[in-house]
Formats: structure tokens, sequence, C-alpha cells
């Protein structure tokens, strides 16, 4: 065989991933980011230096674009269309301002199309004609911890068989539209987003099987949330706030509001209940931080654990995974800590004891509460609750069981500091008192064979 068909039969050697530096006005690889995507192979990794990028860019091959400062490195459309658009999978978007998109229903800040498995992440998307993120029939996708601020249309649209998304963490704040709008999509989850100054807040339009939980919704001009002909959708641990209507629902069935008893539903700040009982049924006296009555949305749509105050949530899987501790409570909850001890390390490895759970409440005046769950892998042991350093008295109300503990205590409102803390392991005192009786048996025993020796 010759030399020049041994080198065709050879596999040619893939390169490894490289990064690539644009920059605007500077010496880099690249002075505009659609000429790096043009070049670069795919798998390689964009880096932009801040500066204005005066361009619209489609990402046509699998890359990862980072922008060096999310408020300093600028995409500008100039009013034109889609400022980024994605047409294929697996891109990732992370640090950037993205601005100016053109005014049609379809122009958008960073547009999703037909594709999967893309991550936008930690970005400003801000002052675009059309919506701020777009995806369309594009499934697998996640929308992480973005700054969405007043966007035209809206802040994000998911639409036409657009499934299995995750809307994460974003700040979705003053879009004249709608901030979150699901469209005949199915099995998306918005979580834990901060929803304010907008139109609607959370608009499913025929979505179904998917996940509305953990968002505070503030302040909208229309309805905190609203339905339409949405199906099977769950709905809980929400927090609606004077929003100009709380909910809006139409010809939308079988969905969920609430997570049982005793993890419960939503905060809707016009529900105007008591909390004089607690239990399944409410029926036995004592509070819960849950509504006596449940809160009617219309003839198909109830929820039958309104919370009595807002719900927060704390990801404490650090300690162990899949851990949360939730509060619900009527003052402002804050800088929630978990004082940790780190034992020695039994086979090379350290382990860790959680020793207190730690915040702040804030709250102007009258009684403030708070109910909260303790995972029982987290702090098993019987509690003591201390505010600004009082122990107070709670009630472990009666839903505990083996896997969480459910502590109610209420105080007078002001801010204040809460520990929960177990007591100290009584160990300790009874190796001092063994030691000390030790001590005197020595003692004694040395005088008695001081006697007996000068006798």
């Amino acid at each position: 065989m010759s030399a020049l068909n041994l080198a065709f039969n050879t596999p040619p050697v893939k390169s490894a991933p490289i990064t690539w530096i644009v920059d605007d006005d500077g010496p880099a690889d690249f002075h505009t980011i659609q000429g790096a995507i043009s070049e670069v192979n795919t798998g390689d990794t964009i880096f932009v230096k801040n500066g204005t990028y005066q361009e619209r860019i489609t990402i046509n091959k699998n890359v990862l674009l980072i922008g060096e400062s999310a408020d300093a490195t600028i995409i500008n459309g100039s009013y034109v269309g889609n400022v980024i658009e994605v047409t294929v999978d697996n891109v990732t978007i992370i640090g950037f301002t993205v601005r100016n998109s053109g005014e049609e229903w379809t122009d958008s800040g960073i547009a999703l199309t037909q594709v999967k498995n893309c991550n936008i992440s930690r970005n400003k998307i801000t002052a675009n004609k059309g919506h701020g993120i777009r995806l369309y029939t594009s499934s697998k996708n996640t929308i992480i911890d973005n700054s969405i601020i007043a966007n035209n249309w809206g802040g994000i649209w998911v639409s036409t068989s657009a499934n299995n998304n995750i809307v994460f963490g974003n700040n979705i704040t003053a879009n004249t539209g709608n901030a979150v709008w699901l469209d005949a999509s199915a099995n998306n989850s918005v979580i834990g987003n901060n929803i304010v100054d907008n139109n609607d807040g959370i608009v499913l339009c025929g979505p179904w099987n998917s996940t509305i939980m953990g968002n505070n919704v503030i302040a909208s001009h229309g309805n905190g949330i609203r339905l339409i002909s949405s199906p099977d959708n769950r709905i809980f641990h929400n927090n609606f706030i004077e929003n100009q209507e709380s909910v809006h629902t139409w010809r939308s069935y079988g969905n969920l509001w609430d997570d049982g008893y005793p993890s419960g539903g939503n905060y809707w700040s016009n529900y105007n209940g008591t909390d004089l009982y607690s239990s399944p049924y409410q029926n036995e006296t004592s509070s819960d931080g849950i509504g006596d009555t449940p809160y009617i949305i219309d003839g198909n749509n109830t929820d039958n654990y309104p919370l009595m105050g807002m719900f927060y949530s704390y990801n404490v899987s650090y300690v162990k995974q899949g851990l949360m501790v939730n509060i619900i409570s009527n003052s402002t909850v804050s800088n929630f800590i978990l004082g940790i001890s780190i034992q020695p390390p039994i086979n090379g490895s350290f382990s860790f004891n959680v020793t207190s759970i730690r915040f702040y409440v804030t709250g102007k005046t009258g009684i403030g509460f708070c109910q909260i769950c303790i995972p029982t892998d987290l702090i098993n042991d019987p509690c003591i609750v201390f505010v600004n350093g009082t122990e107070v008295p709670y009630t472990l109300l009666p839903c505990s069981n083996m896997t969480h503990k459910y502590l109610y205590f209420t105080y007078d409102h002001s801010t204040k500091e809460v520990i929960i803390t177990v007591p100290e392991f009584p160990s300790l005192s009874i190796l001092l008192l063994f030691a000390m009786a030790t001590l005197i048996a020595v003692i004694v025993y040395r005088r008695k064979h001081c006697t007996m020796t000068h006798e």
C-alpha cells in the first residue's frame, strides 16, 4: 500500500476545544462576535471582551459564548429582528447585555428556534422592542439567573410545542407585556423567579402538565397568574402580592393549587381568612400558618391550603443532597444561614453537624409568626427557639413525621434575630462530673494511703 493510501485511510485527529478572544477595539483573535462564530470549530469557546458590539448574531454551531461582564459586554441589535438567534442544539450564552431588538411579535433579544439543550445564564436582557427571550418549538433548554427588564412585548415567551424547559431564578421586571408566557407547550417548569411590575405575571395559554412553583409575583398591572384552556398544571408555593387581580382562569380544569397538608398552597395577599385551627381538615385548635378556609378561584380551581404568610425556601443540599428548609411567615425573612460544626475525619473524610438555623425576621406592627419545616436529616434532636436571645415557646405541629419536623412560633414584630438550635449534648456535663468524682476519689485514696503509711 502506498504512502498516499496510508494517509488517506488514517482517521483525522480531532483538535481539542480552543478559547478564542473577541475585542471590538483591541488586539484579539476576532473583532466581531459573528466573525468568530463563522470561523471557530464546533465545541470551541468564544470569550468576548467588554465593549459595545453593534451586530445581530446567528449561532449555527455548538459553541460556548461568554461575555466578560453582563453589565459591560453589550450586544446592540439596532432595533432590527432578533439580536441573538440560536439555530443549533447545545449552545450556552453567559454574561451579556442584549438589547434593542426589532419590534415585531416574533422579534426578541435572544431567540431559540427549534433547538434543545441550550443554556441561557446570567445575562441582562433589556430594552428590546420585542420579547426578552423567545423559545419557539424548542425543548429541554434552561433559562437561569438572568435579568429580563423593560422589554416591550414581554419577558419570556415559550411557544408552540416548546416542552420540558426550565425557567429558574430569573429577575423579570418592568416589562410592558407579560413576564412569562407559556403557549401551547407541555411539561415546563417556572420556578423561583422574581416577577415584579409587569402586565400579567405568569400566563398559561394552552399548556399542560407544567409546574409553577416558588415564584414571587408582585405588583402586576393585570393578573398575577392567568390560565386560558390550561389543564393539569401544578401551581403552589408562589407568593402573589398586590397584583391588580391575583388570578384569572378560563376553561382550565384539573389544576393543583396546593401541595397538600402541611406543605400548603400559595400566599395570596388578598386572602382574608383566619388561622385558628390546624390539621388536614383544619379542625384542631392551634395555628399552623395555613388558612382555615380554602381560597376559591372558580368552580374548578381551589387552593385548599392557602398560606397565611409568604413562602421562603432555602437549599441546604451542601450539607446533604436534596435537603430544603421551608419557612412560611408574615415577616420578611432574610440572612438565612446554618451553623455547622466540623467533626474530625473518619477514614479520611470530614463530617458535618448542623448546630443551628439562623435568620432575621422583619415586620412593622402586630404579631409575627413563623412555620418552619426542618428535615430530620438536618436536625433530629428536640429544638430550642431563641428570638433576640430570649427563648420562646413553640408548637411542634402534629403533622411532623420521621422525615420533617414542623415548628410554629410567634413574636412581636420588628427586626429580630431567630436562632433555632439543639440543647447542648449532656455528655460533656456528665464527663465533667465524672472527672470531679474521680479526682475526689484519688485525693481521698491518697490521704488514706498517706495515713496508713505514717502509722
